[in-house]
C-alpha cells in the first residue's frame, strides 16, 4: 500500500482510478457509520462527514504511511475518542 500511494502521487490515471474504485467506497461506507451515529444523537446533525472521516482515519493513514509513530490499537483509540468528543452535538 505504500507502494502505491507513491505511485498515486505520480500517476493521475492511477489516482483517478483508485479514488473512484477503493477510496468513494470506502469513504461512502465510513460515512454510513457516522450517519448511523448522528441518527442515534451521538454525533451533530450538521456534522460535515467528508471532514469528519478525514479527522478520523487521515491520522491514522499519515502515521502509518510516514512511520512517524507506533500504529497501536491504544493510539487509535485515544485518537477515535478525542475526535468523536469534538464532534459531539453542542448543548447550549
Amino acid at each position: 500500500m505504500r507502494a502505491l500511494h507513491t505511485e498515486i502521487v505520480h500517476d493521475p490515471v492511477l489516482a483517478a482510478d483508485y479514488v473512484k474504485r477503493l477510496d468513494e467506497p470506502m469513504r461512502e461506507l465510513k460515512k454510513n457509520r457516522l450517519r448511523a451515529a448522528q441518527s442515534a444523537g451521538q454525533l451533530s446533525d450538521d456534522l460535515d462527514l467528508d471532514v469528519a472521516v478525514d479527522l478520523l482515519f487521515g491520522p491514522v493513514l499519515n502515521r502509518w504511511l510516514q512511520r512517524t509513530g507506533p500504529l497501536t490499537d491504544e493510539y487509535v483509540d485515544h485518537l477515535v475518542d478525542t475526535v468523536l468528543q469534538g464532534l459531539q452535538p453542542r448543548h447550549t
